[in-house]
């Protein structure tokens, strides 16, 4: 059976991240080649750079 590929968009402000591998909240090491993937997607926040953004005064 062939996994169907399901690409939502991301909300503004948010990109992906790829990583080989993540530690769950309990500890375990998961790797994304156990799972027959390169790496995993991961949706991330991107952070306001104040540096970045204009003066409002």
């Amino acid at each position: 059976m062939k996994q169907l590929s399901l690409d939502l968009p991301l909300p503004e402000g948010w990109k992906y991240i790829l990583r080989a591998s993540f530690t769950t909240t309990t500890g375990w090491k998961v790797f994304a080649k156990n799972y027959g993937l390169k790496a995993f997607r991961i949706p991330v926040k991107i952070k306001s750079d104040p540096k970045q953004e204009p003066d409002s005064k």
